[in-house]
């Protein structure tokens, strides 16, 4: 579980979609700041990212880029956590950070869409109606800050929310 708490937690997403897409994404707000994101729902992935500044490279987006450095319940997985031991290949310990470099669709083509960044622990606040909110605190999410190759929806996405089993993963 992601949750360091013993407490399991019922959250509701808001769930929406990309005006003229197929794309289904899910809007709530992380940090001490409340920061909005909208990440895409993808079933084929487990990790949940969003953009972060300092950018590296990152592609447009209409909401402010999310920077870690605002954030006071913001923190880094340490290189000891579990996810970033053993032979996982997805997290490895690089210069004292928990870091990741993950590739979709074709992992042939050297273009092809990828993420990387530090895996980070954040809380998330999701709406549970229009007045009260669930906040998750230390929740594990990539603070993503160089993503070659990513175009999304006209700027309407700032990240994927995986919902594939794994230790990463909601």
């Amino acid at each position: 579980s992601l949750n360091q708490s013993e407490d399991n937690v019922l959250v509701r997403l808001p769930i929406g979609r990309v005006p003229e897409s197929y794309a289904y994404v899910v809007e709530f707000k992380i940090g001490s700041q409340f920061h909005p994101v909208k990440l895409l729902m993808d079933t084929g992935s487990s990790l949940i990212w969003t953009q972060c500044e300092p950018c590296i490279q990152c592609y447009p987006q209409k909401v402010p880029i999310y920077d870690s450095r605002t954030s006071t319940s913001y923190s880094k997985l340490p290189c000891t956590h579990e996810l970033c031991q053993g032979e996982n290949n997805r997290f490895r310990c690089y210069n004292n950070e928990c870091v990741y470099n993950i590739q979709y669709g074709a992992t042939s083509r050297r273009n092809s869409p990828r993420t990387k960044g530090v895996a980070s622990f954040e809380a998330f606040q999701f709406p549970v109606d229009t007045v009260h909110t669930t906040v998750i605190n230390d929740m594990i999410f990539g603070c993503s800050n160089d993503n070659p190759n990513i175009d999304f929806a006209n700027g309407q996405i700032s990240g994927i929310l995986g919902l594939s089993r794994g230790p990463d993963g909601l």
